[in-house]
């Protein structure tokens, strides 16, 4: 996604992620909507994008909503999402435009 860099320092913001996850069998459709802190992007040296990640070993403690991804993201013929970025001030930005990624071995893949 990319990144947000307008905000003041010190300030908390987020990431909230919709995603419409496409499974073929059975045939159905799923909404999930996630947010991620800023503090959580996984390569805060990349000044265009923000890159976030859902652990997928169930080992691993997540929130209720990640937990949901990573159980049908596995499952997934195709996943289409778009971002918007929320701040403390409750400032939102529009909705990013919708992105698609299809199916890999992995379950979906950019």
């Amino acid at each position: 996604m990319i990144r947000v860099d307008n905000q003041q320092a010190g300030c908390q913001f987020f990431y909230e992620v919709e995603a419409r996850i496409e499974y073929a069998s059975p045939p159905r459709v799923v909404y999930a909507n996630v947010l991620f802190d800023a503090a959580e992007d996984l390569k805060p040296g990349e000044p265009r994008f923000a890159v976030f990640g859902i652990p997928m070993p169930e080992t691993v403690a997540v929130s209720p909503g990640r937990d949901r991804l990573r159980k049908i993201f596995g499952e997934a013929r195709a996943v289409q999402w778009r971002v918007r970025a929320v701040n403390g001030a409750n400032a939102i930005s529009p909705w990013s435009p919708i992105r698609s990624q299809g199916p890999a071995s992995s379950g979906v893949d950019g």
